[in-house]
């Protein structure tokens, strides 16, 4: 699995600089993190019914972390073969390419507008 923190700091990593170069855009990886769950976690929450919000996001979590450990033991033997540059710069490649062509389904650039919920019945507390 491609970690979605490689891009920045796989550049950094590929090429000979300053070890401040490399924390740097490890730094700059987890802004852009932070900066992508704000809406990832709005657009799940918005447009998955909530009956099925906690199956999404399981599978979400599984998908996104359970199969880091699929990435760990792949990266090695691919570096071993291909070598540290090659395979870094395609997981950075892959990275930048992965978002980019997520980002060309149609339903990916907008949310839907669904009615305010009914909070039932004046006088009733919803569980």
């Amino acid at each position: 699995m491609l970690d979605r923190t490689l891009t920045p700091a796989g550049l950094s990593l590929v090429l000979p600089v300053h070890p401040s170069v490399v924390a740097a855009a490890y730094l700059a990886a987890g802004l852009g993190i932070e900066l992508f769950n704000v809406p990832w976690f709005t657009a799940t929450q918005r447009e998955v019914d909530p009956a099925l919000l906690a199956r999404v996001s399981s599978l979400d979590f599984l998908l996104s972390y359970g199969l880091a450990p699929v990435g760990l033991v792949l990266i090695a033997p691919a570096m071993d073969a291909f070598g540290r540059p090659a395979v870094l710069g395609v997981c950075a490649l892959v990275c930048f390419l992965a978002p980019a062509a997520a980002a060309l389904v149609p339903g990916a650039r907008g949310f839907s507008r669904r009615p305010p919920r009914d909070p039932g019945p004046a006088g009733s507390s919803a569980p």
